[in-house]
């Protein structure tokens, strides 16, 4: 298991949640560090992920796709 680097700012926070809830695939890579800078911009990473289909999210949790008239 890796070590935590800080957090994800809520602009990107529902995007991992969804990746990581339904077993999705995602990669991060550390893009550079800057010991003198503010705590909260010491670390810059990037993450790409990809979440699972539609399809696949509705049939894990018993959902049905909603149908209008």
């Amino acid at each position: 298991m890796g070590h935590k680097l800080g957090y994800i700012p809520s602009f990107y926070s529902g995007f991992m949640y969804t990746v990581l809830k339904n077993n999705g695939s995602y990669k991060a890579k550390i893009e550079s560090i800057r010991p003198e800078a503010k705590p909260q911009l010491k670390v810059n990473i990037s993450v790409v992920g990809t979440i699972p289909s539609k399809e696949f999210v509705l049939e894990k949790y018993g959902l049905h796709p909603l149908e209008t008239l």
